[in-house]
């Protein structure tokens, strides 16, 4: 119980940093402090009853001692007046009980300590031993070099039971091209991107490459083989450089440089003191968001992967960052199979095919011409924004 108290302190002083424009704009302040002291009050209240019962046991102990110490002498305080015994024997078990008190104290408070231990252990182990809902293959079918498409088979997908959110999704995507999502949110857009990354398993359908399901392959092979970048982005709290470099073993500053410069990030490093070894602070606070998104996008480039994923990518910015970032993603797009999810439809107008996704199926299909020309729920989409 102390434990999940203790978690749930955690998690609020969490939230009160990482929300604290939120917080501060919606005068939140006094409801989270309230939340904190009512949690510190139980914490404190439950730490009082176990410390209770741990000096409870000193007194107890030492009261039974004595105790057991006079009915002791009582006992050969009898025996010596009948000759029986002497007053050596009555010393030597007088003094063997003195000894044997403080051990017993000891284990009280040990056997307080192990509980409390036992439960923190039952809830780590419970985690590590909690399995996957991905299920690695026993032996791996290595990917593919010479692959030449993508395609989702008879995909149905539900993140709650009965609702499903993908329905029977059919698509080939060959290998170079740019596809793009669109549709209202909710319509399955960044399902299709998290179930090629295989963070989901469909419910039903298959995806394969080259006639192999992906769920052959072995997740770090096939997440290798791609690259992403999103609206919210993570950035380590390390150094430009480091972030870049990611999870690429191999450190190549000149490669880091060339990638920067694709992304259209060169220009503000150049001017930050440290230039590479700027750190970036918590979760890149110490950049703007279309900084973050260039150092995103180099990131990718220097991962040099052949699959591409671009989820909003450019929805969060204003139009000066975004234009930086769109010269940058035109060079990362370059040669790679994308998949663009899009809120912004103009930035997807040069995909050579356009998916629209309303309730989890496709409505449309085509380029940004064809579907402008067509006069239906893409048309309708594109003229709300453009008439904005």
């Amino acid at each position: 119980m102390g434990m999940q108290q203790l978690e749930d302190i955690t998690s609020t002083v969490k939230e009160s940093l990482d929300g604290v424009r939120t917080i501060q704009s919606f005068s939140l302040q006094n409801i989270l402090r309230n939340k904190l002291v009512r949690q510190g009050a139980d914490f404190i209240f439950m730490r009082k009853k176990i410390h209770s019962r741990i000096e409870f046991m000193g007194p107890f102990t030492e009261f039974l001692a004595a105790f057991l110490i006079l009915g002791i002498m009582f006992y050969f305080a009898e025996r010596i007046r009948e000759g029986s015994s002497d007053e050596g024997v009555l010393m030597g078990f007088v003094t063997a009980m003195l000894q044997i008190n403080l051990p017993i104290k000891k284990f009280q408070e040990a056997y307080v300590r192990i509980q409390e231990t036992r439960v923190s252990a039952v809830r780590v182990f419970s985690m590590l031993e909690e399995s996957s809902a991905l299920v690695e293959p026993a032996d791996p079918t290595p990917f593919p070099e010479s692959w030449s498409q993508i395609e989702y088979k008879n995909i149905t997908f539900a993140y709650e039971a009965e609702k499903p959110l993908l329905k029977n999704f059919n698509l080939v995507v060959k290998k170079g091209t740019t596809v793009a999502f669109v549709g209202e949110s909710g319509s399955g857009k960044s399902t299709l991107a998290n179930l090629l990354m295989r963070f989901y398993d469909p419910d039903q359908g298959e995806i394969l490459i080259d006639r192999k399901n992906i769920k052959d392959f072995s997740l770090n092979e096939l997440r290798n083989k791609m690259a992403l970048v999103s609206q919210d982005v993570f950035l380590f709290s390390d150094s430009i450089e480091k972030n870049i470099q990611a999870g690429i073993a191999e450190f190549n500053p000149e490669k880091i440089k060339i990638s920067a410069q694709a992304a259209h990030a060169l220009e503000f490093i150049e001017k930050m003191p440290d230039k590479f070894k700027t750190a970036v602070g918590e979760r890149g606070n110490l950049l703007s968001g279309g900084e973050k998104q260039r150092v995103a996008i180099a990131r990718a480039i220097y991962k040099d992967a052949p699959i591409l994923i671009l989820d909003e990518a450019t929805s969060a910015l204003d139009s000066v960052s975004e234009e930086k970032v769109q010269m940058g993603l035109q060079e990362l797009v370059k040669g790679r199979t994308t998949f663009i999810i899009a809120h912004r439809l103009s930035t997807i107008q040069g995909a050579d095919m356009i998916l629209v996704l309303k309730n989890g199926r496709v409505v449309e299909q085509g380029t940004h011409k064809e579907l402008v020309d067509q006069g239906r729920e893409y048309f309708r989409l594109f003229q709300t924004q453009t008439n904005h």
